[in-house]
């Protein structure tokens, strides 16, 4: 099945909820950050232009197969793992 017979999802990073203290929650927008850790992570064309759109809309949709290579990205970098958690919850996988 090609990208373009998915079935799409949006996925928005411009208002994630994550637990900045234990039992304290916080509304962030990850967006940017996101939208860099992809863009410097991928040699794919589609996946950057993906994470072109998180960085510059704050979300973007996106097929279950570019999804998972989007949060195979995510979760080898850098980001804090109380963003990671809560990016994580976002793809349900």
């Amino acid at each position: 099945m090609g990208k373009e017979n998915q079935k799409t999802k949006e996925y928005d990073f411009s208002a994630i909820t994550v637990e900045v203290e234990f039992d304290r929650f916080q509304e962030m927008d990850v967006s940017k950050t996101v939208g860099n850790i992809i863009h410097k992570g991928t040699d794919d064309l589609g996946i950057d232009e993906i994470a072109r759109q998180i960085y510059k809309e704050g979300k973007a949709p996106m097929a279950d197969s570019q999804a998972k290579i989007v949060w195979a990205i995510l979760a080898n970098s850098n980001l804090l793992a109380f963003i990671k958690r809560e990016i994580n919850k976002m793809f349900n996988f």
